[in-house]
């Protein structure tokens, strides 16, 4: 037996080996998991969840992205500026699909709430690395969007009157 799948799920199998786990989803699969969910706000903790899970685990990469990466698209270098869009567009998309589909208020700029939820990763992740992990990633991400729900479910301060 060979092929694409298979060599996907060795080299799955040999890193659940490595890191300890029993259980290692490809990037590809957690996209699907996060866009498989009927409602923007749990596609949206899905895709903030999995990916400070990610961060957690690759604490070398996460610093890289958002203690260089992150600060040099000010700087306007146009193919990393071109990595990040992409990565605030899926959450814009999310955003803007839930309105358009009536499951959140028109009042939610789909841009404010991306800011809002990158902006908090980018702090939680940042104070992670730079006070050496005071706190769980994850945990902390999961308490941060308790609170952002609030500001964008249907019934939040975004919600029409």
């Amino acid at each position: 037996v060979h092929g694409d799948a298979v060599n996907l799920a060795a080299r799955l199998q040999e890193k659940n080996k490595e890191t300890g786990t029993r259980l290692l989803l490809a990037e590809e699969t957690v996209a699907a998991l996060s866009e498989a969910r009927p409602d923007p706000v749990d596609k949206l903790e899905c895709f903030f969840i999995r990916t400070l899970e990610y961060m957690e685990r690759h604490p070398d990469w996460a610093r890289v992205f958002f203690l260089e990466i992150w600060p040099a698209v000010v700087a306007g270098e146009p193919e990393i500026r071109q990595a990040v869009d992409a990565f605030g567009h899926r959450v814009i998309g999310i955003v803007a699909s839930g309105i358009e589909n009536g499951k959140l208020s028109a009042n939610n700029d789909p841009y404010l709430i991306m800011s809002i939820l990158l902006g908090t990763m980018a702090h939680l992740v940042s104070v992670w690395l730079l006070y050496q992990a005071p706190y769980d990633l994850v945990t902390q991400g999961r308490r941060s969007m308790a609170l952002m729900r609030r500001l964008i479910e249907p019934d939040g301060p975004g919600a029409s009157k």
